[in-house]
């Protein structure tokens, strides 16, 4: 058996299935599981303000939900106390993580896969794998107290609409005395309203007849100038008369501009030249590059093949895809395990490399293969690494998944 820390870490990815694993003991419990997990952009997550689940699909077929922490030294980290039964099966299991977030009323979700519990089958165990479902239970109880209060609701629902009922009765009956009342008031309002509008009428009729009787007077005694200025004075500011007394040159001769409601509102909303989009002047069209957005540039493969490539603007290269093969044979005994620690497998490049930062490989196959002490080789775009079986195997298939991060250039720095 492989040994490993009182609290085993895993990294698990939302871009696809996981294939680190480790060795336990069936029937161990009461240590604690550590899982971090990385985002689309193989980012660390902040796991702060989240609910953690650990689905577990044992070799047997049967299943455990349980629920986990967020550390909160260690926001990146979610913790499960291992239960009894998620090692109670013999085999390879399967965990599952999911992570939800509720946030201003929206709750969002996600989950990410791993195989990683591997368990030898152990003669001495007398616990029977069962489904574990306590998640479930304490969510039954609580539905059951909140079906009881619904209920509850209900009834005193019921009553209030009786007693909405008697109140709409009496408020139909109050209702139809108002409108009759409103009826009357309003014919007498409209009988007021036309004898005021008749008033109104008549006391215009009588300033016009009186003006008329003015304006004839001087007709007849042969002074007309009054008369033309009444009839100027009453067609002043009304629509369709004059507009005032200027002439047409005095109003075109005006150095003041003249311009519509609509033309000022347009003015009004209109940028100025002098303003600036990221430090470019409105002066003329404006051409935008990745770094006026904030967006990383990078060249990338056409993404047809299992194995990919980037190349970031400041000189990051990034590795990363799969390959499959046969290991010969993985049978140097080394304590308890078997060893073979010369595998090489062809990784693709898109260009010379210089100081590679990191290497990642996990393996996947029908036994348990442990990767260790990947190197990439970037003269010769291989990988070589080795391998740790608790039990001796041969020919045996199995799929590599990599990730490799290095700088573009020839010469080491």
């Amino acid at each position: 058996m492989v040994n490993f820390p009182d609290t085993p870490v895993l990294k698990l990815y939302l871009t696809h299935d996981s294939r680190e694993s480790f060795t336990i003991a069936q029937g161990s419990f009461g240590w604690t599981l550590r899982v971090y997990v990385y985002d689309f952009k193989d980012r660390l997550m902040n796991l702060a303000g989240c609910s953690v689940r650990l689905k577990v699909i044992k070799a047997d077929g049967t299943m455990g939900y349980y629920d986990g922490t967020v550390n909160a030294e260690d926001p990146a980290a979610a913790e499960w106390q291992i239960a009894p039964q998620v090692t109670a099966a013999a085999g390879f299991m399967q965990l599952v993580v999911e992570i939800s977030n509720k946030t201003a009323g929206m709750q969002t979700s996600t989950s990410c896969t791993g195989n990683v519990l591997a368990i030898p089958d152990n003669p001495d165990s007398t616990l029977t794998s069962t489904n574990d479902f306590q998640v479930l239970t304490d969510a039954v109880s609580k539905t059951a107290g909140v079906k009881q209060a619904a209920e509850q609701a209900q009834t005193a629902a019921q009553q209030a609409q009786s007693a909405a009922d008697t109140a709409d009765k009496a408020a139909v009956s109050a209702t139809s005395a108002a409108q009759d009342a409103s009826a009357g008031a309003e014919k007498a309002s409209s009988g007021a309203k036309a004898a005021a509008a008749a008033a109104g009428a008549a006391d215009m009729a009588a300033v016009r007849a009186n003006t008329a009787a003015a304006n004839a007077e001087s007709v007849v005694s042969g002074d007309l100038q009054p008369a033309v200025n009444a009839c100027l004075a009453a067609e002043k500011d009304k629509a369709g008369g004059l507009a005032g007394y200027d002439t047409l040159t005095s109003h075109t001769m005006d150095t003041a501009r003249h311009v519509s409601d609509a033309e000022r509102s347009t003015w009004n909303q209109s940028v100025p030249q002098s303003r600036t989009v990221n430090g470019h002047p409105l002066t003329a069209d404006i051409a935008l590059t990745y770094s006026d957005v904030g967006a990383e540039h990078c060249k990338t493969d056409d993404r047809k093949t299992d194995q990919h490539w980037e190349i970031y603007a400041d000189g990051r290269v990034h590795l990363w895809g799969y390959f499959s093969d046969t290991v010969d044979a993985v049978k140097t005994a080394y304590g308890s395990s078997y060893l073979n620690g010369n595998i090489a497998a062809a990784v693709t490049k898109p260009c010379a490399m210089r100081t590679i930062k990191s290497v990642q490989l996990s393996l996947s196959s029908s036994g348990v293969l442990i990767p260790y002490n990947p190197k990439y080789l970037s003269d010769s775009s291989k990988l070589t690494f080795g391998i740790v079986s608790p039990v001796s195997v041969s020919n045996l298939l199995y799929q590599g998944m990599y990730q490799i991060w290095g700088l573009q250039g020839n010469e080491d720095t």
